[in-house]
């Protein structure tokens, strides 16, 4: 097997394990904080309360619902997911490349 190709499974196999668990804990984490959004929306006739201070101290009530946190919460984990897999495949392919690389000179 040539070099390259070796770093390019490698950084491929970095890159399923790093998406994968970053995808499967952000799943875990997106259940629970559904969960608790769910409780709270059905305590205030469903519902979630957000509000803060504006910059000149007054303050803003607000609202969001449970669907609007399903689809930011959706999106956050598809993303740190993709991001994962991104630096995971790249670090690891370095690695291997510095390994390969190292093994080559102490021959």
């Amino acid at each position: 097997m040539s070099s390259i190709k070796c770093i390019g499974a490698v950084a491929a196999l970095g890159a399923a394990a790093c998406g994968g668990m970053t995808a499967y804990t952000g799943m875990k984490n997106r259940k629970a904080a559904l969960a608790h959004a769910e409780s709270i929306a059905k305590s205030h006739g469903g519902k979630i309360p957000t509000g803060g201070m504006t910059k000149d101290g007054a303050l803003w009530d607000g609202y969001t619902t449970v669907d609007e946190v399903k689809k930011k919460t959706k999106k956050a984990v598809a993303f740190g997911a993709t991001l994962s897999a991104i630096v995971g495949g790249i670090s690891t392919a370095i690695i291997a490349g510095v390994t390969l690389l190292a093994k080559a000179k102490l021959k």
